[in-house]
């Protein structure tokens, strides 16, 4: 049981390497994308890519910006998570950790806490998820971490749906406000295609 987990853990590393590449940046996500009922029962990895929007400030005459994002995760039993992330745009890279502890884990409920650290970003995040009908789960990720060098509060909210049997489609809105100041408040959209893999030993 230990060298199989070893094994998988080093295979998500080497997939998260390719993900992130070479070069390194202080971006945090634009997006959550990865939901507290991400991974489906039975199921131990995902790998997903994510394409998001980020808006201008209220009263600022400055351009939206879009951001990438790729990811993979391995679970490690039914309530710990570990996911590399990795961010992108034209002109930087950066990549980053996240540990989620999901304690609740229910039919129809998922919930916990994430804490986030990557090259000059950080942040802690409580996602929950709720299944609505059929495959469909809406979700939110409360998070309060950085975002450049400020301090910043954002609440994304997303719908996660399995399209077929290993892939899911995912689509969020986030609202952000750097430094807690309304004028600095920005809209984040994007939308993600995740895949799964991996059968746990249960």
């Amino acid at each position: 049981m230990c060298s199989r987990m070893t094994w998988q853990a080093v295979r998500l590393a080497g997939l998260a390497l390719a993900l992130v590449g070479t070069g390194a940046a202080a971006c945090a996500p634009a997006a959550s994308f990865r939901p507290a009922s991400a991974l489906r029962p039975g199921q131990t990895d995902e790998v997903g890519l994510g394409l998001a929007v980020v808006g201008p400030r209220p009263y600022v005459d400055e351009p939206s910006a879009t951001v990438g994002q790729a990811w993979a995760t391995h679970a490690f039993g039914p309530q710990v998570r570990l996911s590399l992330v990795s961010v992108f745009d034209a002109d930087a890279l950066g990549a980053g950790f996240v540990v989620a502890l999901l304690p609740v884990q229910t039919p129809r409920v998922a919930a916990g806490v994430e804490f986030e650290l990557g090259f000059a970003w950080a942040g802690v995040a409580l996602p929950v998820a709720v299944r609505t009908v059929g495959p469909a789960w809406v979700y939110a990720s409360p998070r309060l971490g950085s975002w450049g060098d400020r301090v910043t509060p954002a609440v994304p909210f997303g719908l996660d749906v399995h399209v077929l049997d290993a892939v899911s489609a995912r689509a969020e809105c986030q609202v952000s406000w750097a430094a807690f100041e309304p004028n600095n408040r920005r809209v984040h959209y994007g939308v993600a295609l995740a895949y799964q893999f991996g059968e746990s030993s249960k």
